[in-house]
């Protein structure tokens, strides 16, 4: 049975306005607490639901906040795993105040002059973005008068965005893992391609130029940087040997097996005769089996909630700026650190 709005206001003795105005229109404000929780309760009791789309025509919201990703794969396959948790924190956010979350993914090349149609057609109230939008396209969001909270962006702002401290997160691991008795410590810089293009043009995500530039500015202060990139095993083994490296540094977790295997092909036990550590750990990720790598964890899940958070206070203060967040770094040993041995 549909139930309508004017069979609970007959039960509730009240104006079908009255009880449009508590359980459709979030005024429960204009009324007696006493009488809200009536109506409520009796709307419970008769199993009322609300239309959603009788809700936006009449508040103006969609409740609906869009979460944007650079990544459109064609061959399905997951390019950005580590987006999942923020999402689930921030989607848990938002449905606590009967918001969801829509994932739009968007390969911008595909775009040159202006924004794809689900985000010019305004279906959102508010938008989360991830990092990878060209100025280009964030000049093209502004024109659309949604409110905006940028995640790891390298939009560092006072207002409106989310961003990991990632040059001070670095630095942290790399001054920890000295103060453990390191010295000849590597960083491995991701693909031949990636350091290429760093080296060459300038051109990388920030995370990327903050955590390498972090490393070398904090080992110059007592050491040598030694860079390796490439994804050959017996290349990294070599690489290590040749630099009498003790501990060696990643930019995320992808490359942990290759730098595993390079280990045993020297004979090392990790951490005993050798220590590896990541700038980028994943947080809320169940481990069961795995192991437990040493360096800085980011916890993406509460940054989600942050975001979520964020947009809302956005969204119901019709766009005002909301200070922005900077997530601090921490370090710790895990399974794959430990002091080098004398």
């Amino acid at each position: 049975m549909n139930i309508r709005l004017k069979d609970i206001a007959a039960k509730c003795g009240v104006s079908i306005n009255t009880v449009s105005h508590i359980l459709n229109r979030n005024r429960g404000d204009l009324y007696d607490p006493k009488l809200v929780a009536k109506v409520k309760r009796i709307a419970g009791s008769m199993d009322y639901k609300p239309s959603r789309a009788a809700q936006s025509l009449v508040l103006k919201r969609s409740r609906i906040v869009g979460f944007i990703v650079m990544s459109e794969p064609a061959d399905g396959q997951v390019q950005h795993y580590n987006e999942y948790p923020f999402l689930l924190g921030m989607s848990h956010e938002l449905y606590h105040h009967n918001y969801h979350t829509m994932l739009v993914e968007v390969n911008e090349l595909g775009y040159e002059t202006e924004l794809p149609p689900i985000l010019r057609d305004r279906i959102f109230d508010g938008l989360v973005v991830h990092a990878g939008f060209s100025k280009r396209l964030q000049a093209q969001l502004e024109k659309i008068d949604v409110p905006i909270i940028f995640w790891d962006c390298g939009i560092f702002g006072k207002h409106d965005s989310i961003d990991r401290g990632e040059y001070e997160t670095a630095a942290l691991v790399i001054r920890e893992l000295m103060a453990l008795g390191h010295t000849r410590i590597t960083f491995h810089a991701g693909s031949d391609t990636a350091w290429n293009r760093y080296t060459t043009k300038g051109d990388a995500h920030f995370s990327y130029s903050a955590r390498y530039e972090a490393y070398r500015d904090t080992i110059s202060k007592s050491g040598t940087p030694h860079v390796i990139s490439g994804y050959d095993a017996a290349m990294i083994a070599g690489e290590l040997i040749k630099n009498g490296s003790t501990a060696v540094v990643t930019l995320g977790e992808s490359i942990l097996p290759r730098i595993i295997l390079a280990a045993g092909m020297n004979g090392w036990t990790i951490p005993r005769d050798f220590s590896i550590a990541t700038f980028d750990h994943s947080e809320r990720i169940s481990a069961g089996a795995a192991l437990m790598v040493g360096g800085a964890p980011y916890d993406r899940y509460a940054a989600g909630i942050h975001a979520g958070t964020m947009i809302l206070s956005k969204i119901t203060s019709d766009g005002s700026p909301i200070p922005s967040v900077v997530i601090p770094g921490a370090f710790d040993t895990g399974e794959t650190i430990a002091a080098p041995r004398s």
